[in-house]
């Protein structure tokens, strides 16, 4: 693969002499923590620079480091709105198991 056109990054990459250069493009439909930094490495070439340019349905398309633009959520993300918040912006208290308890008598 042909190196893409990206931005610059700072601070720099570091270069390597001895490890060689390559650019690969993967798709993931569900990524793990550090997969793509450990496949990389466990076949000799550490990820040095990863730039995620789709997530979902969202792509980078041109979109510079700093820009940004809205997106409407996609059909059937509705249901991942935030839901509204109780009395005084608040999220409502949950009950615990202390509180449903009848109070203790003292006795004396």
């Amino acid at each position: 693969m042909a190196p893409p056109v990206v931005w610059e990054r700072h601070p720099p990459v570091r270069y390597r002499a001895n490890i060689p250069t390559a650019w690969l493009k993967v798709v993931l439909q569900e990524g793990r923590n550090r997969q793509v930094r450990r496949m990389t490495a466990h076949i000799g070439h550490p990820t040095l620079r990863l730039i995620r340019a789709q997530l979902g349905p969202w792509q980078l398309d041109d979109l510079q480091p700093g820009q940004w633009r809205e997106v409407a959520p996609p059909k059937g993300f509705e249901q991942f709105t935030p839901k509204p918040k109780g009395a005084k912006g608040k999220a409502p208290r949950r009950r615990t198991r202390s509180s449903k308890r009848a109070p203790s008598k003292k006795t004396r």
